[in-house]
């Protein structure tokens, strides 16, 4: 996923921002999951840096 996304900013030589959005709302999808799951401290840290770097993307 997220080489398809590098290959592609690689290739465009442009800020294409739908692809980036989908792969970090993607990657934060999984790390909530994966918390949900395991149910282990360290994933669920995992979780919220994911949720952040999400949030953090709209603010900055």
């Amino acid at each position: 996923m997220f080489a398809v996304v590098s290959l592609s900013l690689y290739f465009f030589h442009t800020y294409v921002k739908p692809p980036i959005v989908i792969s970090m709302f993607l990657f934060m999808i999984y790390g909530i999951s994966e918390a949900l799951y395991y149910k282990y401290w360290k994933t669920t840290g995992f979780a919220i840096v994911t949720v952040l770097a999400f949030l953090i993307y709209f603010v900055v």
